[in-house]
């Protein structure tokens, strides 16, 4: 077999502060567009969007909001979707199992720190159909 990686690590600001949803299964789960510059050309923002799950998405919709540095390490996936006019369109998402909050601010101090001593860890093994995203 090939060798194949899928791994996506990006660093950036939180374009919009994120809202948590729940799965019909009640699995947490948000979804966040993400600000990198290009590295081609600084002048130049990329835009990512990101999905976190579980205890990942709990923590970020508690501590993040809009403008917020953050990296994400997860991986790409291709997603399906029905846009308002009827279209079928697709989309990538990086879909993640790490999050690191980047402020250097005082105001998030206390909040990194009570985050970074709460243990959450993701199943990376658990899959999802497409009656389990709620958007």
């Amino acid at each position: 077999m090939a060798l194949s990686i899928n791994v996506a690590i990006l660093g950036g600001n939180v374009g919009q502060t994120p809202e948590l949803k729940y799965t019909k299964k009640g699995t947490a789960v948000t979804e966040l567009s993400l600000a990198t510059s290009d590295p081609m050309d600084t002048n130049n923002t990329l835009w990512h969007n990101v999905t976190l799950w579980g205890k990942n998405a709990e923590n970020v919709c508690r501590f993040i909001k809009k403008g917020r540095g953050v990296i994400v390490e997860g991986y790409n996936r291709p997603e399906k979707y029905t846009a308002k006019d009827g279209t079928s369109r697709k989309k990538h998402t990086v879909s993640v199992y790490k999050v690191t909050f980047t402020s250097n601010s005082k105001d998030h101090a206390q909040e990194t720190e009570e985050v970074q001593k709460e243990d959450y860890t993701v199943n990376l093994d658990t899959t999802f159909t497409e009656n389990d995203i709620p958007f």
